[in-house]
């Protein structure tokens, strides 16, 4: 028999297919080889840095010569900073340097005593010998609020205690200024020696007292009170 060539002839619709399968197997192909050409790269650059080889140099160790100069540079820079320090440590407190300080021996003997210095007490000074001898000189029959006697009354307003009288005479002259009849007595505390207090009122009741001296405080003639049972 005689062989027959067999000759096939496709439509449209099929040669689209084909060319668009022979398309898409090219593009299939070239993807690969991309893909396989970038694993083969870096893998032979790897290969490349690790077969290079690293320069090595041995450290360099300081011999003692080396050791012993830096050794005398650092003190010597130790040195000149606490030379410096010093310096101007001892020019801040006033003292000076590099300057012999003379020495004079006493031309005269000494004094019987020995040379030793005779301390003088220092004298009072004029403001506080002057309150002393004031204060000397007040007595209680000179302060009218001394000698007045306390008003009846179960309870009485203690307007302030004072270590002078003087200072009690003050308290009370304030309370004389207001139209008040103000009291001075003279009481010994334990430890503490001899307080003039000032009291001012005589009050049937605490209530009366405590409302008293209220007033007395609003109208700043006391700084504070302390209302007390009748004082003789």
């Amino acid at each position: 028999m005689k062989n027959k060539q067999l000759l096939y002839i496709y439509g449209r619709k099929e040669m689209v297919v084909l060319v668009l399968l022979g398309i898409l197997i090219a593009m299939f192909a070239f993807t690969l080889g991309l893909h396989l050409g970038k694993k083969i790269e870096s893998k032979r650059a790897a290969a490349q840095i690790d077969a290079v080889p690293l320069s090595t140099s041995p450290d360099k160790l300081p011999n003692r010569a080396e050791i012993n100069e830096q050794g005398k540079g650092t003190l010597s820079a130790v040195d000149d900073s606490l030379g410096q320090t010093l310096h101007e440590e001892v020019v801040r407190m006033g003292a000076k340097l590099d300057k012999p300080i003379p020495t004079e021996l006493p031309d005269k003997p000494r004094a019987a005593s020995g040379g030793a210095t005779t301390k003088i007490p220092p004298s009072p000074k004029p403001a506080a010998a002057a309150h002393e001898e004031k204060a000397k000189d007040i007595s209680e029959e000179s302060v009218p609020a001394a000698l007045r006697p306390a008003p009846t009354g179960k309870f009485t307003v203690q307007a302030g205690s004072y270590k002078t009288l003087e200072e009690a005479r003050d308290q009370s002259n304030i309370l004389e200024a207001s139209g008040e009849k103000p009291f001075i007595r003279a009481t010994e505390v334990r430890g503490k020696g001899k307080w003039f207090r000032v009291y001012s009122g005589g009050f049937k009741t605490r209530e009366e007292a405590e409302r008293a001296g209220a007033n007395f405080k609003s109208k700043e003639l006391l700084q504070s009170f302390v209302v007390v049972g009748r004082v003789e």
